[in-house]
């Protein structure tokens, strides 16, 4: 008999045995783990994406909330101070008080109209906006356009202090991130997340991003235009406490690239790029009309403003130069109207903001004019007369003006009980255009019987006073975010410092476009065309390269407003032109 032997046979199989189940039971608690965190990561990415989703529509449609301005985003929400005013969730505007600032905070999902999202480890999404592109009423960038660049890196880290750049890397309007998105995950090291008394009752938790974040933020937005940088976790299966630097943060990034491309698909984008250059172009050709030898055939034009630029974003840096007769379109007009020698040109080209300053007088364009502005919000700019003595004629240009009945006043027309007496005599009902204005529908069938002719009048004025007010309020908004886009050249013949009484043209003395001599020319740069190698970046962030005429228009437009010399010839878009997206207009010469 072996009997020893088969005892040490069956302990070493039982040995085995348990191996083997321990084995098992270790490999299927790792799976399990594994499956957990697979499934967390997959929560995780669906919720940043809806997040994204969200805060572009957000950029796409800030217009209809405030016409004349794309592509601003929410601030975050940023403490529990006012939580009556601020509740939990929602966008905090006094919270981005610091102009040009990056601006960090939790995801303010209720101003996006969303709800709270969650990470796969419960926490709720936090939320980082540009300076540039924060949507704060106190703090809004002087200029948003499409050449805005963002103003985040985000990095992947491995959690042994090794990363590696992936958006940010170059200075590029693309390249940078305008707005990250965080999902911070669960707490890998000791951190604070005690839910607050009053103010996170519903995501829970604390407004310190120390607490929730493992990007550094010591120096976080510490100046304007600063470009910061975020961490995101490089493999979310091998993050543990083990790590020099642990790390489970998992952000996504918005580009400008994403926004714009959203918001130029907008079926009103580019009929407003299109009517504002035509406003514009009116009020150049216009601006002869101010001239005291107007009568005797002064047609004398500003000069331009210069390519370069100290701060595009700036409105005063729009003024324009001594014997320059290609650049920026200007605004402020010093050295033209000197050199013209009279005081009754407007100050500025195009708008003003300031008491005792004169702009463009938008009553001297006629409405079959603004062929380009039909069914745009700027449609009814033709109404304002700001230089006229009549009080009735002012109103239409400033709607805070109209801010108490007088029967000296257009603001009479604002009163509900004048609106009221209107559509109680004449049966009329009130609606909103899609625009925006305010228009009446009357019925005609009734007597009006019950106003007075003065009366009459005022109902009359009641149906466009509104949006025309709306009209002249929001075309400084366009200019200002697009003002960098505007290009403009005018002939020799023309010029401040030329002969009242201009000369006739020649192709030494006149611009030339689509055929005909032009006295001046007015242009609105599309987008940057990479095709072309156009590069937009600015300073303070960046180098300039704004100031290069060929990182904007094409072909002839570039070249000859290069040369500068008040001749040259002006091309329009072709049919075949693929690589072409300039708007121009001509200012004939007489």
């Amino acid at each position: 008999m072996r009997l020893p032997n088969q005892h040490a046979g069956a302990a070493l199989l039982i040995f085995l045995i348990i191996l083997v189940l321990g084995i098992t039971a270790l490999l299927l608690s790792t799976l399990n783990q594994t499956q957990q965190l697979l499934e967390e990561d997959a929560k995780t990415q669906q919720v940043l994406a809806q997040a994204k989703e969200a805060l572009i529509g957000y950029a796409v449609n800030f217009y209809d909330g405030s016409t004349g301005n794309y592509g601003f985003l929410p601030c975050p929400d940023v403490d529990e101070s006012d939580p009556a005013s601020w509740p939990e969730g929602a966008s905090h505007g006094n919270g981005c008080s610091n102009k040009y600032k990056n601006q960090l905070g939790r995801l303010p999902w209720r101003t996006l109209g969303i709800p709270p999202l969650r990470d796969g480890a419960g926490e709720c999404l936090w939320y980082a906006v540009s300076g540039l592109y924060k949507g704060a009423s106190t703090a809004k960038a002087d200029m948003l356009n499409d050449d805005s660049s963002g103003s985040f890196k985000v990095a992947v880290a491995d959690g042994n202090g090794h990363q590696e750049v992936i958006v940010g890397a170059t200075p590029s309007t693309s390249n940078r991130a305008t707005a990250i998105i965080i999902a911070p995950g669960k707490s890998l090291t000791s951190k604070n997340r005690t839910t607050l008394a009053t103010g996170t009752e519903i995501c829970g938790g604390n407004y310190d991003p120390l607490n929730y974040l493992e990007t550094t933020l010591t120096s976080f937005a510490s100046a304007p235009d600063q470009v910061d940088e975020f961490l995101t976790v490089q493999d979310i299966l091998a993050q543990d406490n083990s790590k020099t630097r642990p790390i489970n943060d998992q952000v996504v990034y918005i580009t400008p690239q994403e926004v714009w491309e959203a918001i130029r698909k907008r079926s009103d984008f580019y009929k407003n790029m299109k009517c504002l250059t035509q406003i514009a172009t009116h009020c150049v050709a216009n601006y002869v009309t101010s001239h005291p030898n107007f009568a005797g055939g002064d047609r004398r034009l500003p000069w331009a403003a210069p390519l370069a630029l100290a701060d595009y974003r700036k409105d005063n840096e729009y003024d324009d130069e001594t014997n320059l007769l290609a650049g920026r379109l200007p605004n402020r007009l010093d050295s033209s109207n000197s050199a013209i020698d009279t005081k009754t040109t407007p100050t500025h080209l195009l708008v003003s903001f300031a008491a005792g300053e004169s702009r463009c007088n938008f009553n001297s364009i006629a409405s079959n004019q603004l062929t380009e502005c039909k069914n745009t919000p700027l449609k009814t700019i033709i109404n304002c007369d700001p230089n006229s003595t009549d009080p009735n004629k002012i109103i239409w240009c400033n709607a805070a003006k109209a801010d108490s009945s007088s029967a000296n006043n257009y603001s009479y027309f604002y009163s509900t009980e004048v609106i009221k007496k209107c559509n109680k005599a004449t049966n009329t009902t009130s609606s909103t255009e899609e625009d925006g204005s305010i228009t009446f529908t009357e019925d005609t069938t009734l007597e009006d019987t019950s106003l007075t002719e003065a009366e009459k009048t005022q109902c009359d004025t009641i149906t466009q006073i509104k949006s025309s007010n709306r009209a002249v309020n929001i075309f400084p908004i366009f200019w200002q975010n697009w003002k960098d886009h505007l290009f403009y050249a005018v002939a020799a013949a023309y010029q401040p410092s030329a002969s009242a009484i201009p000369v006739a043209c020649d192709n030494t003395r006149c611009l030339q476009f689509d055929g005909k001599y032009c006295a001046a020319i007015v242009m609105f740069a599309g987008p940057a065309l990479s095709q072309l190698g156009q590069t937009r970046l600015s300073p303070p962030t960046d180098s300039d390269d704004k100031a290069n005429p060929a990182n904007y228009l094409e072909g002839n437009n570039a070249a000859s407003t290069i040369s500068a010399n008040g001749s040259g010839t002006y091309t329009k878009q072709q049919k075949s032109d693929s690589v072409f997206n300039d708007i121009l207009y001509c200012i004939e010469a007489p």
